[in-house]
């Protein structure tokens, strides 16, 4: 498999905080009448947006995690399931992510993976 692949880092599922949203992107307009019209934003205007919670790594998980995370976090294609919702295997690109002491040597991660499309 290839390293940009998460769940090759041997970390588990992520936390059930997880979650995937939909966001659709339109195009709307108002008129006087109070009319909207609405078109979609683009050919791909309904993408999934990733929220990754990984609570309570240890030390050396949670050094695997932040490294694999800056080393992807340049734009580069990452491959992720969706364990929150279908479990499909799909195309993403890093948009932002942060860790926080949970203990005195644990760490949660949170981060968000944009579809790539």
């Amino acid at each position: 498999m290839a390293a940009n692949n998460l769940d090759d880092l041997g970390l588990g599922n992520p936390s059930p905080n997880s979650v995937v949203e939909t966001q659709v992107r339109l195009i709307e307009t108002e008129f006087s009448d109070g009319y909207t019209q609405r078109i979609p934003d683009g050919v791909s205007n309904v993408r999934r947006v990733y929220n990754v919670v990984f609570e309570n790594l240890d030390v050396s998980d949670s050094t695997t995690l932040r490294n694999w995370l800056t080393t992807y976090s340049q734009g580069e294609v990452v491959v992720a399931l969706t364990h929150a919702t279908d479990n499909v295997s799909r195309n993403w690109y890093i948009r932002n992510w942060d860790e926080q002491l949970s203990g005195p040597i644990t760490r949660n991660f949170n981060f968000v993976l944009v579809e790539d499309r």
